[in-house]
């Protein structure tokens, strides 16, 4: 999770970087997107039109990596697991 939340921290200073830039309306949306994106994954990977684009190598294999609802969810899940 930190590695999407560093991501989320990076697109919102691309932004505001472009924006104090005076960057074109079309790159700032670009960005807004992305970010929106990014944000969305953090709590749950698995909404429609979220893109499985965003997955995680590691060791030589994609791995997707999981939000905060596949995380509370599920057999592994803290609901079933632990409490």
């Amino acid at each position: 999770l930190t590695v999407i939340l560093s991501e989320i921290v990076k697109a919102s200073e691309s932004i505001q970087d472009t924006m104090d830039k005076g960057g074109s309306i079309a790159n700032i949306m670009d960005c807004w997107g992305f970010l929106q994106l990014k944000i969305a994954h953090y709590f749950n990977s698995e909404l429609p039109g979220v893109q499985q684009q965003l997955t995680m190598k590691s060791s030589g294999k994609r791995k997707i990596m999981r939000g905060f609802a596949q995380r509370l969810k599920g057999k592994q899940g803290r609901f079933r697991g632990n409490l």
